[in-house]
Protein backbone atom coordinates (compact mmCIF):
# COMPACT_ATOMS: atom_id res chain seq x y z
CA UNK A 1 0.00 0.00 0.00
CA UNK A 2 1.95 2.73 -1.17
CA UNK A 3 1.16 6.59 -2.19
CA UNK A 4 3.43 9.00 -3.92
CA UNK A 5 2.41 12.61 -3.05
CA UNK A 6 1.75 15.57 -5.89
CA UNK A 7 1.58 18.86 -4.93
CA UNK A 8 -1.37 20.46 -7.15
CA UNK A 9 -0.15 23.46 -9.24
CA UNK A 10 -1.42 25.87 -6.99
CA UNK A 11 -0.05 24.81 -3.69
CA UNK A 12 3.30 24.70 -5.78
CA UNK A 13 2.89 28.38 -7.09
CA UNK A 14 2.09 29.48 -3.41
CA UNK A 15 5.02 27.72 -2.07
CA UNK A 16 7.31 28.94 -4.26
CA UNK A 17 5.82 32.29 -3.81
CA UNK A 18 6.83 31.87 -0.02
CA UNK A 19 10.58 30.31 -0.99
CA UNK A 20 12.59 32.40 1.20
CA UNK A 21 10.51 32.43 4.22
CA UNK A 22 11.63 29.37 6.51
CA UNK A 23 8.82 26.87 6.86
CA UNK A 24 7.82 23.20 7.26
CA UNK A 25 5.21 21.51 4.86
CA UNK A 26 2.88 18.88 5.98
CA UNK A 27 1.47 16.32 3.18
CA UNK A 28 -1.34 13.55 3.68
CA UNK A 29 -0.32 10.06 2.83
CA UNK A 30 -3.37 7.80 1.91
CA UNK A 31 -2.70 4.17 1.07
CA UNK A 32 -2.31 2.53 -2.53
CA UNK A 33 -4.59 -0.20 -1.67
CA UNK A 34 -6.41 0.92 1.68
CA UNK A 35 -7.75 4.35 0.91
CA UNK A 36 -8.72 6.02 4.82
CA UNK A 37 -7.65 2.56 6.41
CA UNK A 38 -3.85 3.62 6.04
CA UNK A 39 -3.17 7.13 6.22
CA UNK A 40 -0.14 9.20 7.63
CA UNK A 41 1.01 13.13 7.70
CA UNK A 42 4.20 14.19 6.92
CA UNK A 43 6.08 17.33 7.59
CA UNK A 44 9.18 18.44 5.68
CA UNK A 45 11.60 20.59 5.87
CA UNK A 46 14.83 21.64 4.16
CA UNK A 47 17.82 23.27 5.38
CA UNK A 48 19.46 24.37 1.70
CA UNK A 49 22.68 25.55 3.38
CA UNK A 50 23.47 22.48 4.60
CA UNK A 51 21.77 20.41 1.93
CA UNK A 52 20.03 18.50 5.01
CA UNK A 53 16.35 17.51 4.77
CA UNK A 54 14.44 17.00 7.76
CA UNK A 55 10.77 15.18 7.73
CA UNK A 56 8.44 13.87 11.01
CA UNK A 57 5.72 10.63 9.70
CA UNK A 58 2.93 10.68 12.03
CA UNK A 59 1.14 7.37 11.47
CA UNK A 60 -2.68 8.41 11.49
CA UNK A 61 -4.10 5.08 10.58
CA UNK A 62 -7.49 4.22 12.16
CA UNK A 63 -6.23 0.39 12.88
CA UNK A 64 -3.08 -1.18 12.83
CA UNK A 65 -1.49 -0.37 9.60
CA UNK A 66 2.53 -0.18 10.57
CA UNK A 67 4.74 2.02 8.47
CA UNK A 68 8.14 0.01 7.77
CA UNK A 69 9.58 1.79 5.14
CA UNK A 70 9.99 5.01 4.04
CA UNK A 71 11.74 6.03 0.61
CA UNK A 72 12.65 8.79 -1.67
CA UNK A 73 12.85 8.42 -5.46
CA UNK A 74 14.23 12.17 -6.09
CA UNK A 75 15.52 11.61 -9.56
CA UNK A 76 16.33 9.38 -12.48
CA UNK A 77 18.33 6.16 -11.79
CA UNK A 78 19.84 5.46 -8.51
CA UNK A 79 21.32 8.70 -6.80
CA UNK A 80 23.51 7.73 -4.06
CA UNK A 81 25.74 10.29 -1.23
CA UNK A 82 23.26 10.43 1.05
CA UNK A 83 23.88 10.59 4.96
CA UNK A 84 21.37 9.57 7.61
CA UNK A 85 21.07 7.79 11.32
CA UNK A 86 19.25 4.86 11.95
CA UNK A 87 15.76 6.05 14.24
CA UNK A 88 13.70 3.26 15.87
CA UNK A 89 13.50 0.58 14.77
CA UNK A 90 14.30 1.81 11.15
CA UNK A 91 17.52 1.37 9.74
CA UNK A 92 19.05 3.87 6.91
CA UNK A 93 19.99 2.62 3.67
CA UNK A 94 21.66 5.23 1.02
CA UNK A 95 21.67 2.04 -1.71
CA UNK A 96 19.22 1.31 -3.83
CA UNK A 97 15.89 0.19 -1.70
CA UNK A 98 14.53 -1.73 -5.03
CA UNK A 99 11.27 -0.84 -6.95
CA UNK A 100 8.18 0.24 -4.91
CA UNK A 101 5.28 -2.44 -5.69
CA UNK A 102 2.32 -1.24 -7.71
CA UNK A 103 4.87 1.86 -8.68
CA UNK A 104 6.90 -0.12 -10.93
CA UNK A 105 8.73 3.15 -12.39
CA UNK A 106 10.12 4.66 -8.86
CA UNK A 107 13.61 3.35 -7.78
CA UNK A 108 14.05 4.58 -4.46
CA UNK A 109 17.90 6.47 -3.50
CA UNK A 110 18.05 6.49 0.13
CA UNK A 111 15.11 5.47 2.51
CA UNK A 112 14.80 3.92 5.79
CA UNK A 113 12.97 -0.09 6.48
CA UNK A 114 12.29 -1.84 9.32
CA UNK A 115 14.01 -5.53 9.74
CA UNK A 116 16.59 -7.05 7.71
CA UNK A 117 15.31 -6.49 4.50
CA UNK A 118 17.08 -4.48 2.94
CA UNK A 119 14.92 -3.37 0.43
CA UNK A 120 11.84 -2.00 0.31
CA UNK A 121 9.77 -5.00 -0.29
CA UNK A 122 9.94 -6.27 3.18
CA UNK A 123 9.84 -4.76 6.60
CA UNK A 124 9.23 -6.50 10.08
CA UNK A 125 5.71 -6.28 10.72
CA UNK A 126 6.17 -6.60 14.16
CA UNK A 127 7.79 -2.70 14.61
CA UNK A 128 8.00 0.36 12.99
CA UNK A 129 5.80 2.88 13.17
CA UNK A 130 2.12 1.76 14.55
CA UNK A 131 -0.74 4.28 15.23
CA UNK A 132 -2.02 1.82 18.42
CA UNK A 133 0.68 1.21 19.95
CA UNK A 134 1.64 4.16 20.55
CA UNK A 135 4.48 4.80 19.06
CA UNK A 136 3.02 6.52 16.02
CA UNK A 137 5.46 9.77 15.13
CA UNK A 138 9.76 9.60 14.42
CA UNK A 139 11.79 12.16 13.31
CA UNK A 140 13.90 11.60 10.32
CA UNK A 141 17.11 13.44 8.89
CA UNK A 142 18.76 13.10 5.86
CA UNK A 143 21.98 15.30 4.21
CA UNK A 144 23.52 15.41 0.48
CA UNK A 145 25.08 16.95 -1.81
CA UNK A 146 22.29 15.85 -4.41
CA UNK A 147 20.24 17.73 -2.70
CA UNK A 148 21.61 21.26 -3.46
CA UNK A 149 19.38 23.22 -6.54
CA UNK A 150 16.13 21.13 -5.16
CA UNK A 151 13.02 22.49 -3.12
CA UNK A 152 11.90 21.59 -0.02
CA UNK A 153 8.79 20.74 -2.32
CA UNK A 154 10.56 18.33 -4.64
CA UNK A 155 11.79 16.29 -1.75
CA UNK A 156 8.98 15.75 0.42
CA UNK A 157 6.88 14.99 -2.83
CA UNK A 158 9.37 11.89 -3.58
CA UNK A 159 8.07 10.23 -0.70
CA UNK A 160 6.73 6.80 -0.51
CA UNK A 161 6.09 4.76 2.60
CA UNK A 162 5.06 1.10 3.25
CA UNK A 163 2.39 -0.03 5.26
Amino acid sequence: MFRRIVLSAAAAVFMMALGSVARADTVQIIGNSTGGLATATVTCAFDSATNTFTFTVTNTSPFDARITGIGFDIGPGNINGFSGANVAGFTFSDGDLGNVPQFNGATLDFGWTTGNSGNFNGGSPNSGLDNNAGNNTLMFSVSGDAFENMSEEEICAAIFIRF
